[in-house]
């Protein structure tokens, strides 16, 4: 009985065995016929047509922003700084009254000069009537020859004495009008340096500076293997400059190129550039730094993918292009430039063929595909850059 039982267990034992090693058998083999049947399936990838565009020829650099002039407001007139009649960060207006010192010592000195004009004048029409007394008096042979001439040079020099008399009266009113501060240029304020009350001294400590915004500057650098084209370029008429501060690419201002360096940095191997900006938005602001787009001309007709669609490998540069089968096949190309998310191509590929724009890292030559939707934030059509 006890053998029977050990047999029967044995082939329990053994049919256990087989049951599982059948079934492990069937696992595998479903899981290689899968395997098998996902590397034939199509691969969804995005597809791009290779289209033809004008695409700006551009050189792309950095820069900063210079106000067209910096102004630093001084004071030509010792006194009290009576008022300060702006606010600090406040955009002026050239001739608006900024500063007013403390007027009462021009005031009085300009009215002492004028008194004293006044009375070397009335002093001169005394002095040249008596010396067309004396000439009368001469020619009738009454008076003598020299009291004509001493009442003559009296004149002349009371006459001296009035023009130095008026020079005194300009003076003193122009020191008067140095009491009253005006802007020079229109522009942005900056806090104020000295603040109302205070001593200020001639042309001792600055007021408060301006800067002039509308138009303005940026100096930026480019390498001088450009510096031929750029003055070609600016010889044949203005050379575009586009300006983004960074951090907010939705502003942007248009300007011209308006100088350009009369020396290579031997250092850098760069040649400094400046152009000018009307800033009508008042996106530029001195001091920040910004992408600069310079675009030196247009080419048309130039055969363009999207940047996704061209990968980066050993040989170099290549695509995947797609065939009437539906499957792809690796392509050499030769990119000419990136520009606005678009790659221009130079060779490899020609109008009306199909590339793959995103999905290629399940990809190799002679792999099957399938156009999938684009989702909203993958452009796969080529637009205009």
């Amino acid at each position: 009985m006890k053998k029977i039982s050990l047999v029967f267990i044995v082939i329990l034992l053994v049919a256990g065995s087989g049951f599982v090693v059948l079934r492990n058998q069937r696992s595998e083999a479903a899981a290689a016929a899968k395997a098998a049947t996902a590397k034939t399936a199509p691969v969804p990838v995005l597809l791009a047509p290779v289209t033809t565009l004008t695409v700006p020829e551009e050189i792309r650099s950095f820069g900063s922003v210079e106000p067209l002039k910096t102004v630093a407001v001084k004071s030509q007139i010792t006194g009290i700084l009576a008022k300060v009649l702006f606010a600090e960060g406040q955009e002026v207006k050239e001739g608006n009254l900024l500063f007013e010192i403390d007027s009462r010592g021009p005031e009085a000195a300009l009215k002492q000069a004028e008194a004293t004009l006044v009375k070397d004048n009335a002093q001169l029409r005394n002095a040249l009537k008596e010396a067309g007394r004396q000439e009368a008096l001469l020619k009738k042979g009454i008076s003598a020859q020299d009291v004509r001439d001493e009442a003559v040079t009296a004149a002349e020099t009371l006459k001296a004495t009035v023009q130095s008399d008026e020079a005194a009266v300009d003076h003193a009113r122009l020191q008067l009008s140095y009491c009253s501060i005006r802007s020079p240029v229109s522009g942005q304020t900056g806090n104020w340096l000295i603040h109302q009350g205070n001593l200020v001294k001639a042309d001792d400590a600055t007021l408060v500076t301006i800067n002039q915004l509308h138009p303005i500057h940026v100096r930026f650098v480019l390498p001088q293997k450009v510096l031929s084209q750029v003055r070609e370029r600016m010889k044949q008429g203005g050379l575009s400059v586009t300006a983004m501060p960074q951090g907010n690419g939705n502003l942007s201002e248009t300007g011209t190129v308006t100088f350009i360096d009369n020396a290579v940095d031997e250092n850098t191997g760069t040649i400094k550039l400046k152009a000018r900006f009307e800033n009508s938005a008042t996106a530029l602001w001195p001091g920040q730094f910004v992408k600069i787009i310079l675009t030196l001309a247009t080419q048309e007709n130039a055969v363009v993918v999207p940047e996704t669609a061209v990968l980066i490998g050993q040989k170099g540069a290549y695509v995947y292009v797609t065939d009437p089968t539906g499957s792809v096949a690796v392509r050499p190309v030769v990119v000419n430039r990136t520009v606005a998310g678009v790659s221009v191509i130079a060779s490899g590929l020609v109008p009306g063929e199909e590339v793959v724009a995103d999905g290629q890292l399940r990809l190799k030559p002679g792999s099957r595909v399938k156009p999938r939707v684009a989702s909203k934030s993958e452009p796969v059509s080529v637009g205009r850059p």
